[in-house]
């Protein structure tokens, strides 16, 4: 498996259908970063809610229909959270045919690209993956490490100031 980062811009689209706790855990990794988010959904949770009324996101109102195929086609990510399996079949094939990095929660086997659990220490970015075994592992790791690690949160800062006045000793 390739491990790969991206940066939204502008001008990416990042569109989700179904707005339940899934949904809202992947579009919490966006909301801060300059995309265009987009949730088509008929019922979402309080805090998409939130975010659609603080017009940080776009939030329609409805079930998805045929006429979004071209929303699936313009978008940069494609997040399908519904849990409709048969819906879901279909949504991952409009992914395949239009060539968009699709993710299916249903489906971890099916997606185009996963979404790691990940732990901010500071500076210190990890990404934590069980290759689709399942998200309880990832959290589970994801707690080991931040009991572990938690304290170089703190002392990062410092460590960043060591090593640039040593660079200047050397």
């Amino acid at each position: 498996m390739v491990s790969i980062t991206f940066q939204p811009t502008t001008e990416d689209r990042i569109l989700f259908v179904g707005g339940g706790e899934v949904a809202e855990r992947r579009i919490r990794l966006f909301i801060e970063e300059p995309c265009n988010i987009v949730v088509i959904a008929p019922v979402v949770t309080d805090r998409i809610g939130q975010w659609a009324k603080e017009k940080r996101i776009i939030w329609w109102d409805r079930a998805f229909t045929s006429d979004d195929e071209q929303f699936i086609i313009t978008s940069s990510l494609f997040f399908i959270c519904t849990d409709n399996h048969k819906l879901n079949d279909s949504l991952h094939a409009l992914g395949k045919k239009h060539h968009v990095w699709t993710n299916r929660s249903d489906d971890p086997g099916a997606c185009r690209f996963t979404i790691p659990s990940s732990l901010e220490l500071g500076d210190l970015h990890i990404a934590i993956s069980a290759n689709n075994v399942g998200p309880r592992i990832n959290r589970l790791v994801r707690q080991d490490m931040m009991n572990r690690y938690g304290q170089l949160q703190k002392a990062m800062p410092r460590l960043k100031i060591f090593r640039e006045e040593v660079k200047l000793l050397l």
